[in-house]
């Protein structure tokens, strides 16, 4: 569906079919990821969220950091 102020954007839905795949994948993933905390246990589960989450901070801040550089180094990010 194209909108209808910013005719750029477009939206999209999912079909019923596409709904029930998606629907599939989430709970494939899950499961998946239910599996891991039973094998890790309580406390290596939490130890792996908490080191998972040092990641996605750390590629964040590098991310932001080049992206800080580039503007002074005259780059154009695209």
């Amino acid at each position: 569906h194209i909108d209808s102020i910013d005719r750029r954007s477009v939206g999209i839905k999912l079909t019923q079919k596409g709904e029930a795949v998606a629907q599939q994948a989430m709970d494939t993933f899950s499961a998946s990821m239910n599996g891991l905390i039973e094998y890790l246990g309580e406390e290596q589960s939490n130890e792996l969220a908490e080191l998972l989450s040092k990641v996605f901070l750390y590629f964040s801040e590098k991310e932001a950091s080049a992206a800080y550089h580039s503007l002074w180094d005259g780059e154009d990010k695209a």
